[in-house]
């Protein structure tokens, strides 16, 4: 949750509004811009902002390169419960990269 306020926050200052679609045009502009200045929180995003920089925002789940369907892609767990224990176990780890090469594009 945190990273999506300070995402919607930013894009809001980006689009200096809240006019939904303008701030859903602009979520992947200041979270994921090729090139972009790293940022990693709002105060820091506000400034590069009104410089007029690009933006790429990492927060605590890690970067969001979103797609042209607003998608993110992130490592992905399967897991299953031990029958003895009760304990989750993971089975298998899908990355980005994998997740992203199993989409379909419309």
């Amino acid at each position: 949750a945190y990273d999506a306020t300070v995402m919607l926050a930013l894009a809001m200052t980006k689009v200096q509004g809240t006019d939904g679609t303008q701030v859903a045009a602009a979520i992947p502009q200041v979270a994921s811009s090729s090139g972009g200045e790293t940022i990693t929180n709002y105060r820091d995003g506000l400034a590069a902002i009104k410089a007029g920089k690009k933006t790429r925002y990492e927060g605590a789940a890690g970067p969001y390169d979103y797609n042209d369907q607003h998608n993110v892609f992130g490592a992905f767990d399967a897991v299953q419960a031990n029958a003895t224990t009760g304990k989750l176990e993971t089975i298998m780890t899908l990355s980005a990269e994998e997740l992203k090469a199993a989409t379909v594009t419309p």
